[in-house]
């Protein structure tokens, strides 16, 4: 089979720099670790508000404001996904209105699960998709940081929620595995990988670990060639876990993505900085 070049880019949170789109058009494929939209607005106060309901702190009305423009920056870097004219694979990040209830923080508009498919991208969630000689899985979306598993971490009335949806989304991961894939996409990084918190000495989760073990079990089950991953814009890099290299691909925002060239024999990673 041939080589494949195959972009790998996340995080975008409303900015899809030109050098990326450039670097896009060489390639065979994209697959996008999701986080599509967000502003700085937005996310200044959902961490001020960490772990409390921060729409009725702020209000319905700067709410629905905050969510419109979320909803509309994510959408169209989705569109300029499209417009790549590139097979492209999706899955969601947190960040992103796949749920009912986010879209309803927006108003009555549409997926980004529907804009993908009306846009003929392809959209990896819990799905295989087979590309010139390659198998691809993807499970994105928000998963349960085991962050919140462990007691000394987690509000007592969350601590046991938090454990048993972990324990369901692990189950949920592990249910269409198989052994043969090539590249797993996802959004989160598994625990322990590219998963360190680097805040301010102020965020009482700095330096702490926010991946998802649930992805550690599927790799020591169905060992995939490669694991994408974004999320964590403070990291990006390659690492082996087990026989799986894992690949964070940074913050597309900031002008990063990852490269893969990649065939059933040999797999190279390019860092884009």
């Amino acid at each position: 089979m041939e080589r494949l070049k195959i972009l790998c880019v996340g995080d975008f949170h409303g900015k899809f720099p030109a050098k990326l789109k450039k670097i896009a058009k060489s390639c065979d494929l994209v697959l996008a670790t999701g986080d599509y939209g967000g502003s700085p607005s937005t996310m200044k106060i959902i961490f001020r508000y960490f772990g409390e309901r921060w729409w009725d702190i702020i209000g319905k009305k700067r709410t629905r404001k905050l969510m419109k423009a979320d909803y509309d920056s994510g959408k169209k870097m989705l569109l300029e996904l499209s417009k790549l004219n590139l097979p492209v694979y999706c899955v969601m990040g947190n960040w992103d209105f796949y749920s009912e209830e986010s879209i309803a923080m927006a108003g009555k508009r549409k997926s980004y699960d529907d804009v993908v498919i009306d846009q003929n991208m392809f959209l990896l969630q819990n799905r295989f998709k087979h590309f010139k000689g390659l198998n691809f899985f993807g499970f994105g979306e928000m998963v349960p940081t085991t962050l919140y598993t462990q007691k000394k971490h987690s509000k007592p009335d969350l601590l046991e929620k938090s454990r048993k949806e972990h324990e369901l989304v692990t189950k949920q991961v592990l249910k269409k595995g198989c052994l043969g894939i090539d590249v797993f996409l996802a959004h989160y990084p598994p625990y322990g990988v590219f998963d360190t918190i680097i805040s301010t000495k102020k965020n009482p989760n700095n330096g702490k670990h926010a991946g998802f073990k649930g992805y550690n079990d599927f790799m020591k089950k169905y060992s995939p060639r490669v694991f994408v991953c974004g999320h964590m814009h403070e990291h990006q890099g390659t690492m082996k876990y087990g026989k799986t290299l894992v690949v964070a691909t940074g913050a597309a925002k900031n002008g990063k993505a990852a490269v893969l060239y990649v065939d059933k024999e040999s797999i190279d990673v390019e860092l884009i900085a």
